[in-house]
């Protein structure tokens, strides 16, 4: 059985199978978002592909969308 739970705060990567578990997203649209350009930053280990923990970080706040009463 794969280990899928999501990986402790100070852990450097995630499979693309944790990354998706941990933002409650498809495998599907990881790969859209991918074609896209617009991934986070991962790195390719021979097949795998690992998502970086700064890579994830930056992905949620570039996707973040501040409320209209938000101060920027």
């Amino acid at each position: 059985m794969k280990n899928t739970e999501i990986p402790d705060a100070v852990a450097p990567v995630m499979s693309v199978e944790q990354f998706c578990n941990a933002h409650q997203i498809s495998r599907a649209f990881f790969n859209l978002l991918k074609q896209r350009g617009e991934a986070p930053a991962y790195m390719q280990v021979g097949r795998r592909i690992l998502v970086t923990a700064e890579g994830a970080a930056a992905w949620r706040k570039r996707f973040t969308v501040r409320g209209a009463n938000d101060n920027a």
